[in-house]
Order: structure tokens, then C-alpha cells, then sequence
């Protein structure tokens, strides 16, 4: 064995530990990305695959060999884990523990039987179904950062075809016992290629750490914190970056009596109907409107492609009556009702702020008006806004 792969081997070694500690490192300041610690621990592993190994090529042994070949198989399995981790949010234990299995048996039977030619054959195939398998993971969720993880997938694909590669030599030499650690070209690309992939996978996966990090800010910063619908400033932004169209209305409305509701069985009973009226309320709406919760117990929608006044009241009476069905809490049943404002446009305004000014004007006006009722904005409500 050469000098320089064992150098190369040193390498991947210190870049393994150096990588498991970044990693970990940006986990702790982010606990939320927990795909980051599964990887950590898979580094860790790796670490010990390249420690055994480098005993196995100084001084062969089959029990370090096999030892290396278990490390190996545990990690890139538990990198396989963190991907499914990434993309479905689930614990990666089952998944790490269901690929490891089949290669740690498929590398142990023929250790025992001192066939290491089989053993590191199923070693590096084992690598590459585990990286393909990753990659492909990663890539079906590209759409999330298009650019970071497409790229993290083809480094898995690229690192899985340098494994590809070794299995390939060893199967080629027609060997079931080798003389020693497997010895040709494909074993020194594959060490680049690791060494390389593995650092830019690691470099991409704390980027795109830090880029869910910002877009979690981002959509905070947009969302009402209790119902998970848009707060007032993400609708003054969505309804005010671009033209407002003809065939556009906004919709305001209150739900009836809500503070006697908080003040008599209390704000946690609140709060569980406001999450009950925010999940109804986007039953009522089509994919391309709006919805937010303005704050306290007051909704608006934006309605957008409204061709005539007819479907601006098939809403309003849809709304009105999902809104009045009653609602169940612990056993409880409680009757809820809303007053609801409206104003559309150009007729009530030429700009976001008016027509949700005149649609608040309409509400209150549907609330003197009886409750549980819509009102049209009129001009003649032009003093109940000034």
C-alpha cells in the first residue's frame, strides 16, 4: 500500500473529525435542524471506519477489517437516516438501523468464513446503494432549495459511483480471498472522491442549515403566531405588491360576543377557538385568495378573480354558516356567529389600506345591524371611517 494512500487515508480521517465537530457545532446553534446532530453521529462513525482501516492497511487483520467494514456501514446507514430526517422530519433511527442491517450481515458472513474478497465487495456495493439511495432522498425534496440541494444530491451520486467503482475492481479480480486490503486505482479515487464529496456535502448541508434558519425568521416574521395564518403586515405586503384588479374584495369580519367567551371560561378557550375558526375559515376559500388574522378575534380574506356579485355572497353565506356551526370544546358546545364587513373594487377604494378601511367600516355596520349578518360598504358609512 502506498505511502500517499495511506496519507489520503490520514486525511479523510481529520476531515471526518473536523466535519463531525462543524456539524455538530451548527446543530447547537440550531436545535431545530436535528438531521445536523443524526449526521454528526454518523461522522463519528466514519471516523472510527478510517481509524480501523488504517490499522487493517499498516498491520492486516481480519477483525479490524471487519471492524472498519461494520463502522462504514453504520455511518453511511446513518447518513441515510439523517436524509429521511431532512426530508420527512421523522426520527432517523428506524431508517438508519433498517439499511444498516442488511449490509453489516452481508459483510459479516463472509468475514467469519475468511472470505474478505466477498466481504469488501459487499462493503463498497453496500456504500453505493447507500449513497444512491441518499441522493435520491435529497432530491426529491429539492424544491425546498432548489440550487443547495440538487447539489447535495449529486455529491451523493458521485461519492456512491466512486464505491461503485471499487466494487466493481474487486468483482473484476475475481478474488474471494484477498491478499491483503484491495489495492488498484479505484481505491485511490474513491479516497478523493470521499474526501472531497463528504467536505462539500457537510460545507452545503450547514448552508442550507443557516438558509431554513432565515426562512423560518422569514416566515415568522409573516405568520400569526397562534393560527398560523397570515398577520396583518404579510397581508399589507401580499395585497400591496402588486396591481389590484378588477374583480378584487376584502372581506373583514368579527366573531360575535368573543370577549364575553374569553372573559367567562378563559383565554386557553380562546385561543382553541380561534384555531377552530382559522381552520373553517380556509375552508371557505379558494386557492388564490388571502386569509389573516388582523389580531384579537377579527379575520380578513382577500378575495381575488371575482367576476360578478353573486360570488361574493355564495362565499359571505358560506362563511356565515361554516363559521355558525357549533363547536365542541371538551364536551362543551358553544354556538358561535360572526358580522362580517365587505368592500370591493375600484368602486370602495383604490388602494389596500382604503378597502380594508371600508370593509372594517361594513362590519361594524353588519354588528349594529343584528350580528350574525353581512353588510356592503355604502358611502353613506363615510362618517363611521373618518
Amino acid at each position: 500500500m502506498s505511502l500517499d494512500y495511506s496519507t489520503i487515508l490520514i486525511s479523510v480521517g481529520f476531515s471526518a473529525a473536523g466535519l463531525a465537530l462543524a456539524v455538530l457545532g451548527g446543530w447547537l446553534l440550531v436545535r431545530s435542524e436535528r438531521f445536523m446532530l443524526t449526521w454528526a453521529v454518523a461522522l463519528v462513525f466514519i471516523v472510527g471506519n478510517v481509524v480501523a482501516y488504517g490499522r487493517h492497511v499498516s498491520t492486516p487483520s481480519p477483525v479490524m477489517a471487519w471492524l472498519s467494514m461494520v463502522f462504514l456501514m453504520v455511518g453511511f446507514a446513518t447518513i441515510y437516516g439523517a436524509s429521511v430526517q431532512f426530508v420527512r422530519g421523522v426520527s432517523p433511527v428506524l431508517p438508519s438501523i433498517r439499511a444498516a442491517v442488511p449490509f453489516v450481515v452481508g459483510v459479516s458472513i463472509p468475514m467469519v468464513f475468511g472470505l474478505d474478497g466477498i466481504a469488501f465487495f459487499v462493503e463498497n456495493a453496500g456504500a453505493a446503494i447507500l449513497f444512491f439511495m441518499t441522493g435520491i432522498r435529497y432530491w426529491t425534496a429539492r424544491a425546498e432549495a432548489p440550487a443547495a440541494i440538487t447539489a447535495i444530491a449529486i455529491l451523493h451520486g458521485i461519492v456512491g459511483f466512486g464505491f461503485a467503482l471499487c466494487a466493481l475492481m474487486i468483482a473484476l479480480g475475481g478474488k474471494v480471498v484477498l491478499d491483503g486490503p484491495p489495492q488498484n486505482w479505484a481505491e485511490d479515487l474513491s479516497l478523493v472522491v470521499g474526501l472531497v464529496g463528504m467536505t462539500g456535502i457537510g460545507a452545503l448541508s450547514l448552508s442550507l442549515t443557516q438558509w431554513r434558519l432565515g426562512a423560518r425568521h422569514r416566515r415568522d416574521a409573516r405568520t400569526d403566531p397562534l393560527t398560523g395564518l397570515l398577520n396583518r403586515r404579510a397581508l399589507f405586503e401580499l395585497f400591496g405588491s402588486r396591481p389590484i384588479e378588477v374583480g378584487t374584495a376584502v372581506i373583514v369580519f368579527d366573531l360575535d360576543h368573543f370577549k364575553l367567551i374569553n372573559d367567562s371560561l378563559g383565554h386557553h378557550v380562546g385561543d382553541r377557538l380561534l384555531l377552530e375558526v382559522a381552520d373553517r375559515l380556509m375552508a371557505c376559500v379558494r386557492g388564490h385568495d388571502s386569509v389573516a388574522r388582523q389580531g384579537g378575534d377579527e379575520f380578513v380574506l382577500v378575495l381575488t378573480e371575482l367576476h360578478e356579485d353573486n360570488e361574493i355572497l355564495a362565499i359571505v353565506s358560506r362563511l356565515l354558516e361554516i363559521i355558525s356551526q357549533p363547536w365542541m370544546d371538551e364536551g362543551q358546545e358553544y354556538g358561535l356567529s360572526c358580522s362580517v364587513g365587505i368592500s370591493c373594487y375600484p368602486q370602495d377604494g383604490g388602494d389596500p389600506d382604503a378597502l380594508l378601511r371600508c370593509a372594517d367600516a361594513a362590519m361594524y355596520k353588519a354588528k349594529a345591524s343584528g350580528r350574525s349578518t353581512y353588510h356592503f360598504y355604502t358611502p353613506e358609512l363615510n362618517q363611521a371611517i373618518s
